[in-house]
């Protein structure tokens, strides 16, 4: 994937965790960008919520599987 994701008027820059629209940043939190590239990672497909909480929340998720 590349560095930086061009999507109508906005630029998400994977590698400094940025969005930009038309040039201004647009603040995000660390979550909301996370699932923002999950989405742009598989355009056109379904992100189910199960996908989002492992990326999100990896240790959190893998535990409650042992439990």
């Amino acid at each position: 994937m590349p560095t930086v994701v061009r999507f109508d008027r906005f630029a998400d820059d994977l590698g400094s965790g940025q969005l930009h629209k038309n040039g201004p940043r647009i603040p995000l939190r660390e979550q909301s960008f996370q699932v923002l590239v999950a989405m742009l990672e598989r355009p056109g497909q379904v992100v189910t919520q199960g996908d989002l909480c492992r990326r999100l929340w990896p240790d959190t998720i893998t535990a409650r599987r042992r439990a």
